[in-house]
């Protein structure tokens, strides 16, 4: 049962944590589009 409540949480963790990771991706590209 442990483990179930370990996915429950894990799941939603990885989703907010790729969406961080692809805003930042955009962000740092935008960046690099305006100063070079």
């Amino acid at each position: 049962m442990p483990e179930a409540r370990k996915n429950l949480y894990f799941g939603p963790f990885l989703l907010f944590v790729s969406l961080i990771l692809k805003v930042n991706v955009k962000f740092s590209y935008a960046c690099d589009m305006r100063f070079s």
